[in-house]
């Protein structure tokens, strides 16, 4: 798991590298890291932010990997479009790490973007 300084180092050479990042997060079992881009319209709260991320994120990742291992071959992420953005959520050998992006993203090559630098964690 990353610690409060790797991951603030992270999630600033992510803010700062991919405009179409609103908010990082990063979770292992109870223990969430999160940061958001300021000056965001229609962002959510800290606190639903949070909620997000130890018990949607985790059990939808779940489900999805328990289907990936079945027959094809795990899942390298997944997404979910909500009205106001999109999530993009990475599983990691510790948790999983979660990106909100703007709706015109180009969601596979920042995926991919996403997923390299995450293996700098």
């Amino acid at each position: 798991m990353v610690d409060r300084m790797r991951f603030d180092a992270f999630a600033e050479e992510v803010l700062s590298k991919h405009p179409q990042v609103r908010y990082v997060a990063t979770c292992r079992e109870t223990c969430v890291y999160s940061t958001q881009r300021s000056g965001l319209e229609n962002a959510s709260s800290s606190e639903s932010d949070r909620y997000e991320e130890l018990f949607v994120n985790p059990i939808v990742l779940k489900a999805v990997s328990q289907r990936g291992n079945l027959d094809c071959g795990g899942v390298r992420f997944f997404m979910i479009r909500y009205a106001n953005f999109c999530q993009l959520i990475i599983p990691t050998v510790w948790g999983h790490a979660s990106f909100a992006l703007e709706g015109g993203a180009e969601y596979d090559s920042l995926a991919s973007k996403l997923s390299d630098l995450l293996r700098t964690l």
